[in-house]
Formats: C-alpha cells, sequence, structure tokens
C-alpha cells in the first residue's frame, strides 16, 4: 500500500481525469487551475507547488483575480500625488480610452505576452501614432509592473513586444548665418554661451565638417589663450585627406606648439618616422632641454 502524501492530495474525477489539491499557507485548501491526465502529473503539480511554498514564491492566487480597470485606477490613485497634473492627465486618459477596454474586465492574472502583442497590434492597425501606442504600453507595463512588485503576479506580461518604431527625423543644423542672427538677437551674456556652443564644440572636428566659418571666432569677450588658439587655427593649413583606413596621414616631422611661451606652455617638437618597415620610437624634445622617446603607432 502506497503511504500518503505529506503534502496535498490527488483524487480521480468522473471524467477520468486528476485533481491536486493542497492547503496554502494562508491555510485554505486550494486546487490546481487545470486537471490533469495522469495521476503522476498532479502529483509533480503538488511537488512543485511545495517547492515554491518552501522558497517563499508562492502568490496568492485570489489576490490575481482583481480586474485590469480596478487595479489601474488603485495604482494610479496611488502615484497620483507625485505626478505632475498634466502627466496624471494624460495617464488617466490613456487608461480610459485605450487600456480599459481591452482589459477592463480582465483580471491581472489572466492577462498573458501575447494579448499583450496583439492589443499594440490593434492600436497600430487603428492608425494610432507610434509615439501614443508607445504611451499607452508604457502606461500599461507600469500598471503590471507594480502587480508583481505587490505580490499580484509572478511576472509582467508585458515583456517582448515589439513596438512601432519612431519615425526618424533629420536634424538641422544652424548654419554660420543663422548662428549670427541667433547670437545677435540675445541678450549679454547669453549670445556667448550660444557662440560657445556653436563654435567651441569644434576644436576636435575638423573645421570643414562644422559648417561655420571660422572668422566667427573673433567674436566674444574671450580669454587670450583661446583668442590665440583661434588665430592660429585660421592661418594653419588644411589637414591633408584620410587614408589608410581613416588615419591621418602627417609629414614625417612636424613642429607643433600647444600654447605660447608666455603663458607658460613649453615649446614641444616631435619628430616621428614614417618611412616603411618595423616600428620606429618616436624623440619628443622639450622646451627645458630633455627628450623622451616612446613608441611609434604609426605605420605606413
Amino acid at each position: 500500500m502506497m503511504a500518503k502524501r505529506a503534502f496535498g492530495n490527488t483524487r480521480e474525477l468522473p471524467s477520468g481525469r486528476w485533481q491536486a489539491r493542497y492547503r496554502g499557507p494562508d491555510g485554505c485548501m486550494r486546487s490546481a487551475p487545470q486537471t490533469f491526465g495522469k495521476k503522476r502529473d498532479a502529483e509533480r503539480w503538488l511537488t512543485l507547488k511545495e517547492a515554491e511554498i518552501a522558497r517563499g514564491e508562492w502568490i496568492n492566487p485570489d489576490e490575481a483575480k482583481i480586474t485590469v480597470k480596478e487595479w489601474g485606477e488603485r495604482w494610479l490613485s496611488s502615484v497620483s500625488p507625485s505626478l505632475k497634473p498634466k502627466t496624471r492627465a494624460s495617464y488617466a486618459s490613456l487608461l480610459r480610452t485605450l487600456i480599459e477596454p481591452r482589459f477592463g474586465k480582465n483580471e491581472v492574472g489572466q492577462v498573458r505576452p501575447i494579448m499583450i502583442n496583439e492589443w499594440v497590434a490593434s492600436l497600430t492597425k487603428r492608425g494610432l501614432s507610434p509615439s501614443r501606442v508607445r504611451q499607452a504600453y508604457r502606461l500599461m507595463s507600469q500598471i503590471m509592473m507594480a502587480a508583481v512588485n505587490n505580490d499580484l503576479i509572478k511576472a509582467t506580461p508585458c515583456r517582448g513586444v515589439r513596438l512601432p518604431r519612431m519615425p526618424e527625423t533629420e536634424p538641422h543644423i544652424l548654419t554660420s548665418a543663422e548662428v549670427e542672427r541667433l547670437i545677435s538677437a540675445m541678450r549679454k551674456p547669453h549670445g556667448l554661451i550660444v557662440q560657445l556652443l556653436a563654435y567651441g564644440a569644434c576644436g576636435s572636428v575638423r573645421r570643414s565638417r562644422c559648417g561655420v566659418g571660422m572668422s566667427s571666432w573673433s567674436r566674444g569677450d574671450l580669454s587670450s589663450r583661446n583668442r590665440w588658439r583661434r588665430s592660429r587655427a585660421s592661418t594653419s593649413s588644411t589637414r591633408p585627406s584620410r587614408t589608410n583606413g581613416g588615419r591621418s596621414r602627417f609629414p614625417a616631422s612636424s613642429s607643433r606648439r600647444f600654447g605660447p611661451t608666455s603663458a607658460g606652455y613649453p615649446k614641444t617638437r616631435t619628430r616621428c618616422s614614417s618611412r616603411a618597415g618595423p616600428v620606429r620610437p618616436c624623440t619628443t624634445t622639450h622646451g627645458g632641454g630633455g627628450t623622451s622617446t616612446r613608441p611609434s603607432t604609426q605605420q605606413v
């Protein structure tokens, strides 16, 4: 004679299928949500349910019987104090017009990812903009995630959903004339801020790609160091074209100063060999007479 199970029990129904029942942590007897074709399948389900309770992952199935409409309204009322009036009104409108007509009567525990996918597809077919569809989905995702955090369901059904793409718009890049008009229309010192944002970011980018003339850098009450850099950039020759997979090719030896000596910037001269062959070291001569040698990363 087989020993009686320590957790739960199974019984055969008149239909020939098997039912599994167990006593939950709340002391109530509960049945499995489905019946089983074989007794061992019902016993396996009870074993998994027992392990779930032992791990502390058991969720009362009665909690998930609240409808999406009731839970959504409860969630919205709980977060309303921290929302701006416009945001709250937008959430209420999305909940009333897009979420409740589809899921309002469904229990929270009955919503599945496939239902969310079908809902998003139906909104797109109705002609709603991608932005509006995304707003509705994000709100539904927040409502269902709140259900997870409050132990109503184990996992949110808002996962693995492909949302419509937002239309890509080309950015409008201001020309030099438009920047000048914008600066002239602003009050001081805001015009200087615009000038720095428009022209100051071009230091590490080729001047020809910035869409602005270097003569505009003479505007503004900038430091002497920046004025020196501007004059240096305006009088320097253009860089050679990029070759060798995007690397710029400079002359074999070049002499550059990173600032006037009067401002405390040392003279620096770097010579690197560009002849074909193994990597050769670069020798750097400093203003104080010292030299340093470092490996060259340039190969031709």
